[in-house]
């Protein structure tokens, strides 16, 4: 009972094996290397589903203008927000490289 009432004196870090009951996140840049994954899995989705939506409208458009142009437009807006996910998947491979920093992609 010593061990709790006096600092310094008895061991106060975890047994080995076990995290900080976080699950280890004790800084910003693990807790956002944890939801790496589940980011890009979400873009994934939402891609998928900006194609989808794009063709629905092209294909419903009966010819007007106006629901082409919109349909085309989410189409590309999606094309471009994947290109910006993929991005920036590659920069941070390249940046952890670099600088040596072991993480969720190496």
């Amino acid at each position: 009972m010593l061990y709790f009432t006096i600092p310094g004196v008895g061991p106060v870090n975890n047994p080995p094996g076990y995290g900080t009951g976080t699950g280890n996140l004790s800084s910003l840049g693990s807790i956002l290397n944890s939801l790496m994954p589940y980011v890009f899995a979400i873009a994934g989705l939402i891609l998928l589903s900006m194609i989808v939506s794009a063709g629905y409208t092209l294909l419903t458009s009966a010819g007007n203008p106006d629901a082409i142009e919109k349909g085309k437009s989410r189409l590309t807006v999606g094309l471009i927000g994947f290109f910006l996910v993929f991005a920036a998947y590659w920069i941070l491979q390249i940046i952890e490289v670099f600088l040596g920093v072991p993480g969720y992609f190496t």
